[in-house]
């Protein structure tokens, strides 16, 4: 829009200023029955200066607005590709850990649950896919992220990290019938739906985006 804005005000002042110079010269407007003296050679270098610094401005403007968009442009599709990359490492990740022979026989022998705090598996298992964290908050400080699209990855990193920790500490959950058991099951199935559903939606979302800019070799 701004793009087009100069462009069109920098040819209304070229089209000006060659009209003048025309009906000066030829001294159109006296022929035409106006009584108009030919131009002062000093107002026209003076004009002439001002119309050229006027010129190189919105010339310079444009260049530098083209530059700009493009780079934001490039900004904008570099956190969709880290924010779909996060996502795409949540969906293996719960697809792994919802193996329940895969969590019993190589994820869970890794985990001394005498050990205070998160060890380095269980902290790996929630972190991993948010490495990009600070990036893609940075990008949205910057506008290239919508606050919207932020708190949505917030809150997918905010669910699949509890869901992560309740999966690894109530990993028998199934074997049991209780009340206090069957809430808990519900609750994690309810949360695991979820997850589930926010991380296929934004992914797709992601990815139209990422095709309609050119991105394509990453599907």
């Amino acid at each position: 829009m701004r793009k087009n804005g100069s462009s069109q005000i920098l040819r209304c002042l070229v089209v000006a200023f060659v009209l003048f110079i025309f009906f000066d010269y030829f001294n159109i407007a006296s022929s035409l029955g106006f009584q108009v003296k030919n131009i002062n050679i000093s107002l026209f270098s003076a004009v002439l200066n001002a119309f050229v610094v006027i010129v190189l401005y919105i010339v310079t403007f444009i260049v530098v607005d083209k530059r700009q968009i493009k780079k934001d442009k490039n900004s904008e599709l570099i956190a969709k590709i880290l924010m779909h990359s996060s996502y795409k490492k949540c969906v293996d990740f719960l697809k792994m850990i919802s193996d329940q022979k895969m969590l019993e026989n190589n994820i869970l022998p890794k985990i001394d649950f005498k050990q205070p705090g998160l060890n380095e598996v269980e902290a790996n298992l929630q972190n991993n896919p948010f490495t990009e964290y600070s990036s893609i908050v940075e990008f949205s400080i910057s506008g290239n992220v919508e606050h919207e699209d932020l708190n949505t990855y917030i809150k997918v990193m905010e669910l699949y990290k509890s869901y992560i920790m309740m999966r690894i500490v109530f990993f028998d959950i199934w074997k049991y019938s209780g009340a206090n058991h069957r809430h808990l099951q519900e609750k994690m199935r309810l949360d695991k739906m979820n997850l589930d559903r926010i991380l296929e939606e934004e992914m797709a979302k992601i990815q139209k985006s990422l095709k309609e800019g050119g991105v394509v070799d990453r599907f």
